[in-house]
């Protein structure tokens, strides 16, 4: 569903790049990546869902965590990730609602794309040190 929906985008000109590469992505070459592994916890949450290399989501990435240095850089791609999601009649409410409710004080937030990557990012960083995830 979050493929095909992503592809929807990508027809009507919205560009996708990988987080962690910065490669643009097609619509034959990504994967959508679990930023907090399914390994660590079974998050389906849309703000959790992004479109990546496939090659690195497979051969490098895998089932680690992304270390703090490669979140902050991955930062700015994923507010434009976000950004892409809430153009969507389909994907934006979804999103919204997801991301309202792991984290509470974005709720109706009219600057989302930028406050969720924000708060994705601590996050992500919290949840890796306090399990002691492998990262990359």
């Amino acid at each position: 569903w979050e493929r095909n929906n992503v592809e929807i985008l990508m027809m009507e000109g919205h560009q996708f790049e990988c987080p962690w590469t910065g490669k643009k992505l097609l619509s034959s070459n990504y994967d959508i990546d679990h930023l907090l592994p399914i390994s660590v916890y079974p998050l389906n949450e849309l703000w959790n869902l992004v479109p990546s290399d496939r090659d690195f989501n497979q051969h490098k990435k895998r089932d680690r965590m992304h270390s703090y240095e490669r979140l902050k850089v991955a930062h700015p791609r994923l507010v434009r990730t976000y950004q892409n999601s809430t153009v969507s009649k389909v994907l934006s409410p979804i999103l919204s609602k997801d991301a309202g409710g792991r984290f509470p004080q974005l709720a109706y937030r009219s600057d989302l794309p930028l406050v969720l990557a924000d708060a994705v990012v601590s996050y992500l960083e919290t949840v890796a040190v306090s399990r002691n995830m492998a990262v990359f």
